[in-house]
């Protein structure tokens, strides 16, 4: 992929297991969560990261933390 190098990976954040499919207040909330991420560079874990797709796991560059990190 251009513009990525090795050990430059892109953070997935998965707030879908926290609000199901976001309608309304729940698009509000993961929005206002992303803002925060941004502002504080601390990229939120996903209870749910121990089970990615197949075919997400074939895109090297992704990252999909289990725990808080930064």
């Amino acid at each position: 992929m251009r513009g990525r190098t090795a050990g430059n990976s892109i953070p997935v954040i998965t707030q879908k297991g926290l609000t199901g499919h976001p309608k309304g207040g729940a698009a509000a909330w993961m929005f206002n969560g992303m803002l925060q991420t941004l502002n504080s560079a601390l990229v939120p874990g996903s209870h749910n990261a121990d089970n990615i797709s197949a075919g997400l796991q074939a895109f090297p560059h992704l990252y999909y933390p289990s725990r808080w990190t930064r």
